[in-house]
């Protein structure tokens, strides 16, 4: 199912004609979001949603097109499957990439667009023995593409809210094969300048 989302708002990326805005503020937002990972796995190990934090910037580069760039953090505690040992996954991604915007009115505008993210994901797992305590750490800094889509409301002048969805696409392999990716959906409050 993912894998087909992540088709369709990639097609629409590239393909929605935009309409004409004009001049694009550029804008810093800090954004909060659900993260639902497509993985079996991971969603039985950690959650069903986990909470990502992001700030992005965004610059104007042509009437439709403007250029993003954010870090995100995702943080979990969970259960390992077979043992139940403790275990948390640490995610630190940035990622950057091009929109293409069309403006529904003077206030509203949506947005299509499609980029790289590079992500340093680091697995902590905890075992207990009868006699042992033994910790272990794996870190990985895992390529992916990210698409996004939303919509930007201008609040007044200076701030603007926002309404997401984004498809992460993260293949990793740790001890097995593993996508750490999945869909965020969330909002965001953004200061244009």
């Amino acid at each position: 199912m993912y894998k087909h989302l992540f088709k369709a708002l990639l097609s629409l990326s590239l393909l929605a004609p935009p309409l004409l805005c004009g001049n694009m503020a550029n804008t810093i937002k800090c954004r909060a979001a659900a993260f639902f990972p497509c993985s079996d796995r991971m969603r039985d190990i950690y959650s069903q949603t986990i909470p990502t934090y992001e700030v992005e910037a965004t610059f104007g580069v042509k009437d439709t097109v403007q250029a993003w760039a954010n870090v995100g953090w995702l943080y979990k505690h969970g259960r390992s499957e077979n043992l139940k040992s403790a275990t948390s996954i640490n995610m630190r991604s940035v990622s950057c990439g091009l929109s293409l915007v069309g403006c529904v009115n003077e206030c509203l505008r949506i947005y299509l667009g499609a980029g790289y993210s590079m992500t340093c994901a680091q697995i902590k797992n905890t075992f207990y023995t009868s006699n042992t305590h033994c910790k272990y750490k794996e870190r990985k800094y895992i390529s992916g593409v990210v698409v996004k889509s939303g919509v930007l409301y201008d609040i007044n002048c200076m701030l603007c809210s926002e309404a997401f969805l984004d498809y992460l696409y993260l293949p990793s392999k740790f001890h097995t094969r593993v996508s750490l990716g999945g869909l965020r959906l969330g909002i965001g409050l953004g200061y244009k300048y």
